[in-house]
This record gives structure tokens, sequence and C-alpha cells, in this order.
């Protein structure tokens, strides 16, 4: 079996030289130069783009822009303090507790700084059920009085609804505090709203 295995490698070897060969061929030195300078052009800007990015703003940064060191309080405040914020337990009651009083804080900043824009927080709570099938087996999860908190920022005198939506669920899985999943996405969530405020 392992001389089958061998004489397969050697022929599949032999194929890539092969195929090698006629690209060249086909292409001629100076082809096979500009193919293998373009590859080179962009294995440089990728890595330059994924190596080269802007020094995070501290939690100094000025108000309208992004701060990575606001996100990560929120980061910190929802999977480090609060922790597991799963559907049902006061974690997930607790972290949306905080949100709005954050979003709060957001609406009084656009209140005295922003006359030209209108803010406005909801809470929505709504209960339901949803059919799902785990090796080939049916069940239903249910949800009861789960909150939703919402934030709408627009002009004030709008003259369309036109609209952009950023959202992020700020509940956890079972047995995480849920940093990625997904108490960074409401961080940048509340913290890009901050900065549209400002």
């Amino acid at each position: 079996q392992s001389g089958a295995q061998g004489g397969s490698g050697r022929a599949r070897e032999r194929s890539g030289r092969r195929s090698l060969r006629v690209m060249a061929t086909m292409l001629g030195a100076s082809g096979a130069f500009k193919v293998l300078f373009v590859y080179t052009v962009i294995i440089f800007i990728s890595y330059q783009s994924w190596h080269s990015l802007p020094e995070p703003l501290g939690p100094s940064a000025q108000p309208g822009l992004f701060s990575e060191h606001r996100a990560m309080a929120v980061v910190r405040k929802l999977a480090d303090d609060i922790g597991g914020r799963q559907v049902g337990t006061n974690g997930v009651r607790e972290a949306g507790r905080y949100l709005l009083s954050e979003l709060e804080d957001i609406r009084a900043v656009a209140e005295a700084e922003r006359p030209d824009l209108d803010v406005e927080i909801d809470v929505q709570t709504t209960s339901g059920a949803y059919h799902l099938e785990l090796f080939l087996t049916p069940f239903y999860l249910t949800y009861d009085n789960l909150e939703n908190v919402i934030l709408r920022i627009r002009p004030r005198n709008a003259t369309t609804n036109a609209a952009l939506l950023v959202n992020a669920h700020f509940d956890s899985a079972i047995a995480s505090p849920g940093a990625a999943d997904c108490a960074a996405c409401t961080a940048i969530a509340v913290e890009v709203a901050r900065a549209i405020v400002s």
C-alpha cells in the first residue's frame, strides 16, 4: 500500500513539473516574470495591510473618533464584570440595563451638543419560540420577555426614512462570557453611536 501511495505522489510531482514547463513555454520568460511579479506584489500588499494597522486610540481620544479603549471598556463590562449573559439569566437582564444607561448617556450628549440630531431610545420586549433539529431530533427553543435595546439617530429635519442599521446581540452562549460573541460587536455599535453624536 505504501508503494502505491509513493507512486501516486511521484506521479503528482511529475504532473506538477510538467504543468510548470507548459506554463513557462506558453508564457515565455517575460510572461513568467510578469506572473511572478504580480504574485510578489499581491503578497507584499497583503502582508503590509495585515501588519500596518493604525495605533489604537486611548480614552482621551476626541469624542468624534472611534476609541478602541472606550469600546474595550464596554467589552470588559459585559464579558468580565457581568459575565455569562445567556437568555433568561440575570446576566442578560443586567447587560440590557447597562447598555440602556450607555445609550442614555449618548442621547444626553446629543441633546446637549447636537441640536441637529434626533436620538431616540426604545426597549422592546418580545416572547416567542423557534424550531430546530439537532441530530435529526426536532425541538423548540422558547424565550419569554427578551429585551431588545434600540437606539435611532437621525437628522432632525430628515426628508426621507433612509437608514443604516447597525445591530449586535448582547447575550452570550452557554458557559461563555461572550467577549467575542458578541460583546465586541455590541461595544463597536455603542462606540460608533458615541462617535456619530459627538
